[in-house]
């Protein structure tokens, strides 16, 4: 068995394998390219015709939860109307005016689904409408050699960012978990309320006139030592004339 597998036939059976499955894949890839590149170059009508989809989506999911009296739209439901029905594939990339357009529809599409139900836009959930990863969306948010596509990108991540803000200070959503979610996701470093430190002289009236008078004489103090207590409150310590 040994010597069959390792005879020049075998080997040379294994190398057009090898070859067929890369002229297969070379196949496929170049395929998905070229429907994508198709799906791109109409984004316009695709978009129009996919919001008109969602919206449709919506109505009959309303009206079925009427009659069985189901919650009206999931998260599930909502992931499952706005995925892309195609994939960006590695060597595709949008343009700055493709992820313009596309972010037009998101937020159209999100503002129509919140007429009904509590919507949060997402990273996650805009990579999905726009059929791209996340390792992408964080590719593109930071690629400086495509100045205008990382401003486009910009502009999607203030839009997702400004959104979970305000629904979490009007109360759509949990403000606590938002908070949580823009540290992980974007970055987002909450403030800090500044520290005060309270400064108590422990000096008598009769001591400040003492010290008014040196002054006046041409007398100076020594240093003054601040010392703090249990209390947490610091205290002068040395009111000596020199």
């Amino acid at each position: 068995m040994d010597k069959e597998e390792k005879s020049p036939r075998r080997i040379e059976m294994l190398q057009e394998q090898k070859e067929i499955d890369k002229k297969h894949n070379e196949l496929i890839r170049k395929s998905k390219e070229e429907i994508f590149e198709k799906y791109r170059q109409d984004l316009p009508n695709v978009l129009k015709s996919r919001m008109e989809e969602i919206s449709t989506q919506i109505a009959n999911q309303i009206t079925l939860s009427r009659s069985d009296k189901r919650e009206a739209i999931s998260p599930a439901l909502v992931y499952q109307w706005i995925k892309s029905p195609v994939f960006a594939p590695a060597r595709c990339k949008y343009t700055a005016e493709d992820l313009l357009i596309i972010l037009d529809n998101y937020t159209t599409m999100v503002a129509e689904i919140n007429k009904t139900w509590t919507y949060v836009p997402t990273r996650e959930n805009f990579c999905a409408f726009c059929g791209i990863s996340i390792y992408q969306y964080n590719a593109w948010l930071r690629d400086t050699d495509r100045m205008e596509r990382m401003n486009a990108m910009s502009q999607v991540e203030l839009y997702i960012v400004d959104m979970q803000q305000s629904m979490a200070q009007t109360g759509e959503t949990k403000e606590v978990t938002t908070i949580f979610r823009m540290k992980a996701e974007h970055g987002m470093i909450e403030a800090k309320a500044p520290q005060e430190i309270t400064v108590k002289h422990d000096i008598s009236t009769s001591q400040i006139q003492e010290q008014i008078e040196a002054i006046k004489k041409g007398k100076s103090l020594e240093p003054v030592e601040m010392k703090e207590n249990s209390d947490g409150i610091f205290k002068q310590r040395g009111n000596k004339w020199v």
